[in-house]
């Protein structure tokens, strides 16, 4: 052995892996994030994306990024009639 294994202090990691009978206690999670997750726009839906941005970015005192227009518009959706959702959905196919 050297110096520094002889005078290393003990790792708590090693100590509460081998108290549990030598099996690994690995921490995994339940729920994976959601996001981040990536879609493609057809070129005249990114047109109108981007004439509602500039329109947006030019009454909004701070510059207004797409993600955050594209989330200010999923928030307001479930206050617009399924109607005229309906009749979006319909010129989109």
């Amino acid at each position: 052995m050297s110096k520094l294994e002889t005078n290393a202090k003990p790792s708590k990691l090693n100590k509460s892996t081998k108290s549990n009978n030598g099996g690994s206690n690995r921490v995994t999670k339940n729920n994976p994030k959601d996001y981040p997750r990536s879609y493609k726009l057809d070129p005249e839906v990114m047109n109108v994306l981007k004439s509602t941005l500039d329109k947006i970015n030019e009454i909004s005192p701070k510059k207004v990024s797409e993600t955050r227009l594209l989330k200010a518009l999923i928030i307001l959706s479930p206050k617009i009639e399924d109607e005229k959702i309906l009749k979006a959905l319909k010129e989109v196919w």
